[in-house]
């Protein structure tokens, strides 16, 4: 078991994934439970109360859908490397996070509340990929909406779709 997951290669993940392992910093995604929630947890902390349901256009989220979309983005990629390590056969189907936001209410929670959720959810990623999933297993092949894909790669896609997400925090929402 690992608490330090090398690069995935390309070959491991449909190349709509490209981007969010792109945004991890390294060769290594440090799986400690002092993983960088940090830049996180400092953006959540300190997000403006008055920005919380702030959309920046028409049809876009508000922070608090971002994060209530992190969170559920995070559980069903922990399912598919879990289904995957344990060498689950059938195609994983993918899901509609515009509708999943939609009928979730995120904006009915306050920020806290969610961030506190993601702690949660984070800590369940990290020991699942410390301790519930072996390195072999790390590098099982498995099929996600028909195309290949292994745990090691879902690993970095849950970090990188976090870093994708405060990226975009910064630039349209915390802005003066």
């Amino acid at each position: 078991m690992a608490t330090q997951i090398a690069r995935p290669t390309e070959a491991e993940y449909p190349p709509f994934f490209r981007n969010y392992i792109n945004q991890v910093i390294g060769d290594n995604l440090d799986m400690s439970l002092k993983a960088p929630m940090a830049e996180s947890l400092a953006i959540w902390q300190a997000f403006p109360q008055d920005r919380e349901l702030y959309a920046y256009a028409e049809g876009k989220w508000t922070p608090r859908e971002i994060l209530g979309h992190i969170i559920d983005t995070e559980r069903i990629m922990q399912y598919r490397a879990l289904a995957i390590a344990r060498g689950e056969k059938q195609s994983l189907p993918g899901f509609d996070e515009n509708n999943y936001v939609k009928n979730a209410q995120f904006s009915q929670r306050p920020i806290s509340s969610l961030f506190a959720e993601l702690t949660v959810v984070r800590l369940a990623t990290q020991l699942l990929f410390q301790h519930g999933i072996s390195d072999a297993d790390m590098m099982r092949t498995g099929t996600l909406n028909g195309r290949a894909i292994t745990p090691r790669a879902i690993a970095w896609i849950i970090f990188g779709h976090e870093l994708h997400h405060i990226s975009i925090l910064k630039e349209r929402y915390l802005i003066s």
